[in-house]
């Protein structure tokens, strides 16, 4: 008995701990995205630490769970933490979560958890895995994780938010199977386990991955990214465990049928959550913020880019030919111009992006309406710094000529 409390207390903390930390980097400069500036950030916030502890302890209480009952038992059983998420969230944020996002969700819990409990996947001898077999499936982790943060750049925020989630997800599942290998060598070698390489890259996937979904998070609600997170996770250390680490996984005809079925609903109710009203209501706005970002970026870049045109002016005028310097400012001048033209596209964009979210806003409901006027009134007061940001940048490359 004390397993499935463990397992559902476990699901309980962990989807608390997302709803918090998402919370608290929906509040994040959106030009720290994608960045271990945003981690630093968030860790200087106190409710995101208390969204960080309550993840970790539901982790460990997962560990112990599976430790007594076994993966094929606990882990459907922790897939409620999407549902729970989904709950707490809507509570949190004072907004009402419809039938179709109910639906979603238990497509996906319940894909997922089909899965895992057909598929009965048993533990492999970590120990075994040699570096040749290891290598391909990093090598394999790494380069989904760059082709999904790729895939991020170019689609509109709900699509890359849930891209980003899934990145995190292959690197968390990396974590968890480098995790059992390097307790393994830790109760074999003790302080000699550093001398392996895999301590050291599940730091760095961790890291990253944590860079990657709070980056997520900080882009778009919670129903966008954290169901493809929640699946993707416990698949890539399903599929890692099997291959690399000699696990095991009723592949039999019956079974495969039913774990494609699983996959199938899963896939579905991730891709339906993703464009859930919750997140669509509000996509516009959501689009501004991130144009925002990258806009606060090129306005830095740019202002040190005039910056160091004027040092070359400078340089310029104190040679004794009186040219020398003249290329590099010229070279100086024309990438402002680059910049000024990108950070004026930029600009435009948020305005047809205001003009959307007013029509947006006028078919939501009163409640959720009322819970986004904060947010439209930061994107207004930063848009407004940005464009005298921006003007006060086309002088100074005018006055360099």
């Amino acid at each position: 008995m004390w397993v499935y409390v463990a397992a559902f207390v476990a699901a309980l903390l962990f989807a608390l701990g997302s709803v918090v930390q998402q919370r608290a980097a929906s509040t994040a400069p959106p030009e720290k995205a994608l960045s271990f500036a945003l981690l630093l950030w968030l860790v200087r916030r106190r409710v995101w630490l208390l969204g960080f502890v309550a993840s970790v302890v539901g982790n460990g209480l997962a560990a112990a769970a599976i430790g007594g009952g076994g993966v094929a038992l606990v882990q459907p059983l922790f897939t409620s933490r999407l549902l729970f998420a989904l709950a707490l969230s809507a509570v949190l944020s004072r907004i009402t979560v419809g039938r179709r996002d109910w639906i979603a969700a238990l497509l996906t819990a319940g894909g997922l958890a089909a899965f895992v409990a057909v598929g009965q996947p048993g533990k492999g001898h970590p120990l075994d895995a040699t570096t040749l077999q290891w290598s391909p499936a990093v090598a394999g982790v790494a380069v989904l994780v760059a082709a999904l943060v790729t895939f991020s750049k170019r689609r509109e925020v709900a699509g890359a938010s849930l891209a980003l989630a899934a990145a995190g997800g292959l690197l968390f599942g990396l974590q968890s199977s480098l995790t059992e290998t390097s307790i393994a060598y830790l109760q074999r070698d003790g302080f000699g386990t550093f001398a392996h390489w895999q301590p050291w890259i599940l730091i760095a996937a961790a890291l990253y991955g944590a860079v990657l979904v709070q980056s997520a998070y900080e882009m778009a609600p919670l129903p966008a990214s954290f169901p493809a997170l929640v699946s993707v996770e416990p698949l890539t250390g399903l599929v890692l465990g099997v291959t690399v680490l000699h696990g095991t996984l009723d592949t039999s005809a019956g079974a495969l049928v039913a774990e494609i079925a699983g996959l199938g609903a899963m896939v579905a109710g991730v891709a339906l959550l993703a464009r859930s009203p919750l997140v669509t209501g509000q996509l516009a706005a959501l689009e501004r913020r991130r144009e925002e970002g990258i806009a606060y970026r090129t306005a830095r870049e740019l202002e040190e880019l005039l910056g160091d045109t004027e040092a070359s002016v400078g340089r310029a005028h104190a040679s004794p030919v009186g040219r020398a310097g003249d290329g590099e400012r010229g070279r100086h001048l024309r990438d402002a111009d680059r910049q000024l033209e990108r950070l004026g596209a930029l600009l435009e964009a948020m305005d047809r992006h205001r003009v959307e979210e007013a029509e947006q806003l006028r078919r939501l409901p009163p409640k959720q309406r009322y819970t986004l006027a904060p947010l439209e009134q930061e994107l207004d007061e930063r848009q407004a710094r940005i464009e005298a940001w921006a003007e006060r940048l086309r002088w100074e490359r005018s006055r360099l000529g």
